[in-house]
């Protein structure tokens, strides 16, 4: 009592000297970064500082607890946490029992939004068989339902967990499982069996009892490992969405009657490790036509010539000898003394065709040689190893490999073993005829390590450091300099004569010429390496010169092609079609992944056979004009573009139909297509959709568009808009609407206007989360009517985004008239554009009258739901300060408020108005100010 007064006299002493606290007056989420990095127990000792710190900690994210926090603790903190969601929750219990853990695990699955990791210390578990396989007692530990928890990581010491019968794990995604023992009433496979796991993904169930008979019926899991399961009898497996499956050491005996041990029925399966008894008899596979990777258990190079484990490996090689599966994965093992044992490896006839080896041998000093020969002898057509040596002796059987056998060998990585010091390393590098890489352990770092070569240079003899770099590090240079500076090190020395050659990437500026692009790609062709980025920057290039290397970019390619024809004299997308009759004829990129193709208004043609795009996932088509003697819409439509995900096409002429038919398409953008005039869009993948001054004259006779993408969830339509002629079919998951600029003031028959409000009304009736909404006020607008009030319905929305172009008008009166027909809304971002021409602050005449209609100062309403808002763009004007202060009279429930400051707002001014701001502002809302410091956005904190 007396320290804690003494405490006060001197923190009360510390107030009048005019000490201020600076830490305490961080915002919340600068001092919850701060506690986070102290831990859980530190930072709940902040809360006697002052008021300020009492509740704080219990905003925290995240809570760890050790071996001395006692399970009464651990429920009180969780009781008391009062941040919106518990992300992660991790906790190191000693030897406790089920009780103990009862106690608080129940109130963290009623908070916990995120990951559990939960280790319980048994210092006397390791090596101890009776408490592994009778755990404590009869007591045993009841999982509770964590209904909002991501992933669940539990560590039980062998403890006895039972899995209740009810309660859904709703977003749950990852479950681990280890030393645990399992007990009724519920079997955790009836469980993840039932909908109350609808999201698991990976299932881990490591060193557990209790698990006879385990049967997974699931529709969601992708990935499940199975290791040490004791007494497991019957695995029964139906996952059709499964890929990864690892199963080791699980069975004991396995019986060959007519029951079956395991039955896998995982058809889209791509990687299986079964370390474990194999038998055709008792554990059945079902189809896996997708599967690139088997892993077996050991296969021991000596033994007794029955030996069982043997058998494994070699029945599940036998299994799959006639499939074609990319990748196996081989263990050989040595027992430490063969005396007396039998040379095995003849018994191993068969090996699946693969492309990939991955070889490990447990050499226990013995030679490795005959056995590696036995295995690679059965595969020739292998194009990668990769030998793992386990050795305590290095031997030089991996240079005979290379030097003998692999005669066509392009690339060779060696990293030595940990142990080997880096002169040892140097040396072993020696060998002059090959280009290989090297690495060594530096400290528990792998370092790579360049194969020394001395040459004697014509200035006296010194070495070149820089030839004797691997060619990766080599071509990393490189890759910083323009492709023709980088050829041009060709003429350095016969080290670099092909090296610019192995660039992934090429880049051209608008001086090469097009023989020069055609040759360096033919050049980098002949080294057959591949080319993962192209980009060519061109001046007033016709069809001709595009054409003369663009088809052997096209066969070179296997990934991204930027092409930007700048065109000075034809800019404008208004200029009229050429006279001449050149075209380019667009070739076909069966390997690249993405095209992004702006002509500078050149012809193109997509010819009727110009091959499959088979890897194609992105075409952007900018600046471009279409001609026969195929629609681009056919083209994409057909099977030719089977991977494209995303379309956009902006500024074009030549589509005037538009007709796309994709299974695959995800996002298409639309933008300023002179000339469309009917556009049918049938895509029951699209997920969004941006249209954007398209079409020039509608005619209501017939529909111009007709879009059906039942899995739409972005709509921006900010074109021409009428229910006659344009139609939406179902668009059940639609998430965000938005439209084409409105107009404050203008003409009444404004049909500008009457495309937003038809599309308004159409959707008037639909429930979507989000609503981006343009307001427009023209610089002059005397002789001008006020048109807001022809808005009248909004759809029911949950977050508005507002942007309004004010050319310096009073903005109060239109935004007003919007967020009175939309007080449910939650969230609210309002970005204040000006005219684009004028960088100084518009202010309009004396005369004008902007600022009517005038209910917008005295006329109340409260927008109860509203709790977020962001206004970017402030500049502080005496217009937009007025509205704010309205608009935060009407936000009776608003709890945060973001400010960005227009990017040219000066820090002392930007400080200024924060002091505006806040004054008008209330305690219990959370302010947050941002303005630019140069080009970079800084988070400004006001002080008390």
């Amino acid at each position: 009592m007396e320290r804690a007064a003494v405490k006060r006299e001197k923190l009360s002493a510390a107030a009048l000297a005019g000490d201020e606290d600076h830490l305490g007056a961080l915002p919340d989420d600068i001092l919850i970064e701060i506690l986070l990095i102290l831990g859980t127990r530190a930072s709940a000792r902040t809360s006697v500082l002052s008021r300020r710190w009492r509740r704080l900690w219990c905003l925290l994210p995240a809570f760890e607890f050790g071996p001395e926090a006692g399970s009464h603790i651990i429920r009180a903190a969780l009781a008391a946490h009062e941040a919106t969601s518990l992300r992660r929750l991790s906790v190191f219990p000693e030897d406790s029992g089920p009780g103990p853990m009862a106690e608080w695990l129940p109130v963290a699955a009623r908070r916990l939004s995120g990951d559990l990791l939960l280790f319980n210390l048994r210092p006397d578990l390791e090596g101890n068989e009776e408490i592994r396989e009778g755990g404590i007692g009869d007591e045993f530990l009841d999982l509770p339902c964590f209904a909002t928890a991501i992933s669940l990581t539990l560590n039980l010491g062998f403890l006895t967990l039972a899995v209740p019968p009810s309660g859904v794990f709703a977003r749950l995604t990852d479950l681990v499982l280890r030393d645990v023992r399992f007990c009724c009433p519920c079997e955790l496979s009836d469980a993840i069996s039932s909908p109350r796991f609808p999201s698991l993904k990976k299932l881990t169930v490591e060193d557990a009892h209790g698990l006879s008979n385990f049967t997974i019926h699931s529709d969601s899991l992708i990935k499940i490992v199975l290791k040490k399961v004791k007494g497991l009898r019957l695995l029964d497996v139906v996952a059709p969405s499964l890929r990864v499956l690892i199963v080791f050491s699980c069975f004991a005996d396995v019986s060959v009657g007519s029951q079956f041990v395991a039955n896998i029925s995982a058809p889209k399966l791509d990687s299986l490790q079964w370390i474990n008894a194999f038998d055709p008899s008792t554990v059945r596979f079902g189809k896996m036509e997708n599967l690139r990777w088997l892993g077996t258990s050991y296969f021991y190079v000596y033994g007794q010539g029955d030996l069982m484990n043997n058998n494994n490996p070699l029945r599940l090689l036998q299994h799959f000898q006639f499939d074609a599966i990319p990748t196996l994965s081989l263990a050989l093992a040595y027992l430490p003394v063969i005396i007396d044992h039998e040379y095995l490896m003849e018994d191993m006839t068969v090996l699946p065709d693969i492309v990939f080896l991955n070889l490990t041998v447990l050499a226990n000093g013995h030679c490795i040689g005959p056995s590696l020969f036995h295995v690679l002898r059965m595969c020739t057509s292998v194009r990668k190893l990769k030998l793992v040596l386990h050795i305590p002796d290095e031997q030089q059987a991996a240079w005979q490999l290379e030097a003998n056998w692999a005669v066509v060998l392009k690339e060779m990585t060696i990293n030595f073993y940990h142990s080997i010091s880096e002169s040892t390393a140097n040396d072993l590098c020696k060998k002059p005829e090959i280009e290989m890489k090297f690495y060594i352990d530096h400290g528990g770092h792998k370092l790579a390590a360049a194969k020394r070569r001395r040459r004697n240079l014509a200035a006296g003899g010194g070495e070149d450091r820089l030839s004797a770099l691997p060619d990766d590090i080599l071509i990393q240079i490189l890759l910083r300099v323009v492709t023709v500076d980088a050829a041009r090190t060709s003429v350095l020395s016969r080290r670099w004569r092909r090296l610019w050659c192995l660039l992934p990437e090429l880049c051209f500026p608008h001086t090469a010429s097009a023989a020069s692009i055609r040759a360096a790609l033919a050049a980098a062709a002949d080294e057959s390496a591949s080319l993962r980025g192209l980009v060519v920057l061109s001046m007033g290039a016709g069809p001709g010169p595009i054409a003369e290397w663009l088809p052997v970019a096209a066969r070179r390619l296997s990934g991204h092609l930027l092409l930007f024809n700048r065109q000075p004299e034809r800019d404008s997308e208004e200029e009229e079609e050429e006279d001449d009759e050149d075209f380019l004829d667009l070739p076909c990129f069966g390997s690249a992944i993405s095209l992004s193709i702006d002509l500078g208004f050149l012809a193109l043609a997509v010819p009727p056979s110009a091959g499959v795009f088979a890897r194609l996932t992105d075409l952007a088509l900018r600046n471009v004009r279409f001609c026969g003697p195929c629609e681009l819409g056919d083209a994409i439509s057909s099977p030719w573009f089977p991977s494209l995900k995303k379309l956009n096409i902006n500024k074009a002429q030549g589509l005037s139909n538009f007709v796309i038919q994709s299974e695959s398409l995800l996002e298409m953008e639309l933008k300023s297509l002179k000339g469309l005039q009917q556009l049918s869009v049938e895509t029951p993948a699209l997920k969004r959709l941006i249209v954007h001054s398209c079409f020039g004259e509608a005619s209501a006779r017939r529909p111009v568009s007709m879009i059906s993408a039942p899995m739409m969830e972005i709509l921006q339509w900010a074109d021409a808009f009428d229910p006659s002629f344009v139609r939406f079919g179902k668009m059940e998951n639609l998430q965000q609407l938005a439209t084409s600029h409105f107009c404050v003031f203008g003409q009444e028959d404004s049909t500008h206007n009457q495309d937003c409000l038809r599309l308004l009304q159409h959707f008037q009736f639909d429930a979507f989360p989000s609503l981006f909404l343009t307001l427009a006020y023209q610089p002059d607008i005397m002789d001008h009517e006020y048109l807001m009030e022809d808005m009248t319905v909004l759809p029911d929305i949950v977050f508005l985004r507002l942007a309004v172009l004010a050319n310096g008008h009073c903005i109060g009166p239109s935004l007003f008239h919007v967020l009175r027909m939309c007080t449910s809304v939650r969230r609210l971002k309002l970005v204040l554009d000006v005219s684009y021409e004028l960088e100084e602050v518009a202010v309009c005449g004396s005369d004008c009258f902007c600022d009517l209609p005038p209910n917008w100062i005295s006329e109340e309403f409260v927008l109860n739901f509203l709790q977020e808002m962001k206004i970017s763009q402030l500049r502080g004007t005496e217009h937009e300060m007025a509205f704010v202060k309205r608009l935060l009279s009407w936000a009776a429930s608003l709890k945060e408020m973001t400010i960005k400051f227009y990017h040219s707002i000066t820090e002392s001014t930007a400080k200024e108005l924060c002091k505006q701001l806040l004054s008008i502002s209330r305690p219990e809302i959370r302010m947050k100010f941002y303005f630019y410091r140069g080009v970079h956005k800084v988070l400004y904190v006001p002080e008390d």
